[in-house]
C-alpha cells in the first residue's frame, strides 16, 4: 500500500519495553547505512480475556485512575494505542530540510529472568539499561534534564523506577514525569505514544506535562528525593531526555533523546 519494496523488516515483541527497543534498532540501522526507518507500535486491549488476565494479576486500578508515585497508588488502566515514527539519517534530514523532533543519542537494553511478570525489586537490570544508554550517548547522568518514567502507577513498577532514579541521579535530580494517566497504559505502544505526547507539549508550549493525579502531599515517602513534576506544567530547560520502560518477562529498555 505504501509502495515500499526491498526493505529490511524486524518485529519486536518485548511488551511494554518495545517502543524504546525500536528506537535502538532504528539507531543501529542508521549507523549501518540505512537512510530511513519506519517504526510502528500498536496495542489493542479490546478483549475480555486480556482484561481479565491483567485484572487477575492485580495491576488494574480499582479507582480507574493512574496515580504514579502516589502513596495510595493501586494500579494502572489499560488502553488501546498506536504510534508511527520516522527515524532518518542526518544526511537525509539535511537534504529534505525536515526539522526533527529529537535525535536518538543513546539506547540501553537489558533483560533478566527474575519473574514471569514481576520486576526485580533491586532494579539491577533497569539500572544497567540506563547506564548503557548514558554510555552510548556519551553523556553523564547530571546532563539529563528530564526523565519520562514508565510510571504505571503500580506498587512494584514505581518502587523499582524510583530506586533506580534516586541511585543514579542523586547528584543532580532531573525533572521526572509520568504520562500514562493521560492516555492509559498502551503496553506495546506506550513508549512511543508517550514520547509523541511529550514532544508535542515541549515543541508547542515549551513545558513538561505534570502528574495531576498526585499532589505534593500524596507522594509516597520513598519518592521524596525525586524531582517530580506535579500539578502544574513546568518549563523544559535542557538538552537531554531519558525515556524508561519495563515489560513483563524482565525486558527493560531506555533511550536518551537530544532535543
Amino acid at each position: 500500500m505504501l509502495g515500499i519494496r526491498f526493505y529490511r523488516g524486524l518485529s519486536i515483541a518485548h511488551v511494554c519495553a518495545s517502543g524504546n527497543h525500536l528506537l535502538g534498532q532504528a539507531k543501529r540501522a542508521i549507523e549501518e547505512g540505512t537512510q530511513l526507518a519506519l517504526l510502528v507500535t500498536i496495542n489493542s486491549m479490546g478483549s475480555v480475556l486480556r482484561a481479565a488476565y491483567h485484572n487477575r494479576l492485580g495491576i488494574i486500578s480499582k479507582r480507574g485512575e493512574i496515580r504514579p508515585f502516589h502513596r495510595e497508588r493501586d494500579g494502572t488502566v489499560m488502553a488501546d494505542g498506536l504510534a508511527v515514527v520516522l527515524v532518518a539519517s542526518s544526511s537525509l534530514v539535511k537534504i529534505t530540510g525536515i526539522e526533527p523532533w529529537a535525535r536518538i543519542a543513546g539506547v540501553g537494553e537489558k533483560a533478566d529472568a527474575y519473574h514471569m511478570y514481576g520486576l526485580d525489586p533491586e532494579g539491577e537490570a533497569l539500572q544497567g539499561a540506563v547506564e548503557d544508554a548514558l554510555r552510548n550517548a556519551q553523556i553523564m547522568a547530571p546532563e539529563v534534564s528530564l526523565i519520562k518514567s514508565h510510571g504505571t502507577g503500580t506498587r512494584q513498577n514505581d518502587a523499582v523506577e524510583g530506586r533506580v532514579i534516586d541511585f543514579l541521579f542523586s547528584r543532580r535530580s532531573p525533572m521526572v514525569t509520568a504520562l500514562k494517566l493521560y492516555m492509559g497504559h498502551t503496553v506495546v505502544a506506550s513508549a512511543l505514544v508517550e514520547l509523541s505526547y511529550l514532544f508535542k507539549n515541549i515543541r508547542r508550549e515549551g513545558k513538561v506535562p505534570p502528574i495531576p493525579t498526585t499532589n505534593p502531599y500524596q507522594v509516597d515517602p520513598q519518592f521524596q528525593g525525586l524531582n517530580l513534576v506535579l500539578q502544574e506544567p513546568q518549563p523544559f530547560q535542557g538538552r537531554y531526555i531519558l525515556s524508561m520502560a519495563a515489560g513483563f518477562g524482565g525486558f527493560y529498555s531506555t533511550a536518551v533523546l537530544e532535543v
